[in-house]
């Protein structure tokens, strides 16, 4: 029972006002830290089984997907001393092609195809292996969250469609997800090895520039608590100058215009200004949001969990075209979400039996996750503009309002009184 009127009122918030996030959330993080070496390999070997074996007629195919026959054309003309940019399709970074080619020279065409293919099913393991590290799970057993968070994973992996999009295109989208979710996740224990984690995304696929100005926002906020270092800012900023400065073809890559025809089957703030009629550059969006970035990562330098969650969404509507594979980096969010929702219903189940349920946060919780692990823009091509714009909106506001549910409820869950009102909490 609550020892003070004060903690009393902080329990009730927590059933009748924001959702009880930092404490929770972080206890499931560091017990998911505390797992010994040997859990993560067999969850992680297990994980990459099944989807190998699920995709083994992709993985083994000897022609190319869609997304690797532009790959290889790109990876050739480099070779041959060309600009990969004569491609059609190819909107990478100059770096991505340089190493494509080497690849291809050591391993051959197939060799490297497979590799690729491979890179992609530990990328995406990977990537839902982190997700389920942010599944509560009252249970006292090592062995029983163990096994809760490894079968969130495999829902994440194989229920979603949008990992099974990536292997089916070959895109590169899925080992650049596991590259940023890792560097945001390392941040604050290992930030070298996440300045170079996140660097190396951004001169493979830029899918994630807005998390610099964020960590750079973090890095020189003046706040209690551990925060993002200055160095992981500095090394992710200087793999960035070597890769796409130092390399040929930098000036083609700035003059890379994404077409109307690009957006099919996309969900992107891009594509919401195309309907409007407006034609703008897809680096454009990055520099008038990135001033608001900064400020953000400022915010929330010393909370984890909000930085996390903030620069998934953030990823997901500026990144120029989100298809249904890219949405796999953003996975972290929606389990954040249904972890508050099922531990709000525990307190109020546990310590409260009179409070009123908050239903409409559990409903929208629920089938907004739904939306975004079912992510595709593809569903509403041939639909009139208007109807477009509209489920464009709700698809992109889909991941902002998730974030959003974590974020407002920063700090609500530090005093022990909530924490002691759920039963059955995470053991050390």
């Amino acid at each position: 029972m609550p020892a003070t009127p004060e903690a009393d009122r902080d329990m009730q918030d927590a059933v009748h006002g924001s959702p009880p996030v930092p404490g929770l959330l972080i206890d499931c993080w560091r017990d998911f830290r505390g797992l010994a070496w040997h859990w993560h390999l067999l969850a992680l070997s297990i994980l990459v089984a099944a989807l190998a074996g699920s995709a083994m007629p992709i993985l083994f195919s000897a022609a190319p997907t869609i997304d690797e026959a532009t790959y290889e054309s790109a990876f050739a003309a480099v070779a041959a001393g060309r600009s990969p940019y004569g491609t059609p399709g190819y909107f990478y970074p100059p770096a991505f092609a340089f190493a494509g080619a080497r690849a291809v020279e050591a391993l051959g065409v197939s060799g490297a195809r497979l590799l690729l293919r491979g890179l992609n099913v530990v990328g995406a393991a990977l990537t839902c292996w982190l997700a389920a590290a942010w599944w509560w799970s009252p249970s006292s057993s090592v062995r029983a969250r163990v096994t809760e968070r490894l079968l969130v994973a495999l829902v994440l992996m194989l229920v979603s469609p949008c990992v099974g999009a990536g292997l089916a295109s070959g895109n590169f989208s899925l080992v650049v997800s596991s590259w940023i979710n890792l560097a945001l996740h390392a941040a604050h224990a290992w930030p070298v090895v996440s300045g170079v984690l996140l660097g190396a995304s951004l001169i493979t696929k830029p899918l994630a520039a807005i998390v610099l100005p964020i960590f750079a926002g973090a890095a020189t906020a003046r706040r209690d608590g551990r925060k993002v270092a200055p160095a992981t800012v500095l090394v992710a900023a200087a793999i960035c100058f070597a890769g796409l400065l130092l390399l040929p073809y930098f000036r083609q890559l700035l003059e890379v215009r994404l077409h109307s025809g690009t957006f099919g089957g996309t969900i992107s703030l891009l594509r919401v200004a195309w309907l409007l009629g407006l034609d703008l550059h897809q680096g454009l969006l990055l520099i008038l949001i990135a001033p608001f970035a900064f400020v953000a990562g400022r915010r929330w330098a010393a909370d984890r969990v909000a930085l996390i969650a903030l620069a998934l969404a953030m990823v997901m509507f500026t990144s120029p075209a989100t298809w249904p594979y890219t949405a796999t980096v953003f996975f972290p969010v929606p389990v954040m979400a249904v972890s508050v929702v099922r531990a709000r219903l525990a307190l109020r189940g546990g310590a409260s039996q009179g409070a009123r349920s908050p239903l409409l946060d559990q409903a929208l919780v629920g089938a907004l996750a739904v939306s975004v692990l079912f992510l595709n823009g593809g569903a509403f091509d041939r639909l009139p503009a208007g109807v477009q714009l509209t489920l464009l909106l709700a698809q992109v506001a889909a991941p902002v309002w998730l974030a959003g549910y974590v974020l407002r409820s920063a700090g609500s869950w530090e005093s022990g009184a909530v924490r002691e009102s759920v039963p059955d909490r995470l053991s050390p």
